[in-house]
């Protein structure tokens, strides 16, 4: 999707061009979820598990995109004001 890799066999990392990003297993959930139809804007409760509110997923897609910066890498999260957040495949 875009410049973004998913490895679904580990299911703990993310590539964005040679970077290798570590994600724990809810972060990939996040991303495996919006990357099932990246053309969607995902509502927080969309993203949200029945043990998780919405909350959590906010500070789930926080660290997503620290992870990422850290590595030097675009955010591959896109905000939509009010809505929600897509997968950003213009990266």
């Amino acid at each position: 999707i875009g410049t973004l890799k998913i490895a679904l066999n580990s299911r703990t990392y993310v590539y964005s061009g040679n970077a290798q990003i570590a994600l724990s297993g809810k972060e990939f959930n996040v991303i495996h979820k919006l990357a099932s139809d990246p053309n969607k804007v995902w509502s927080p409760e969309d993203l949200s598990s029945q043990h998780s509110g919405t909350e959590v997923v906010r500070q789930h897609i926080k660290s997503i995109r620290g992870k990422f910066k850290a590595a030097d890498c675009d955010d591959p999260i896109e905000t939509i004001h009010a809505r929600g957040y897509k997968l950003n495949t213009d990266r």
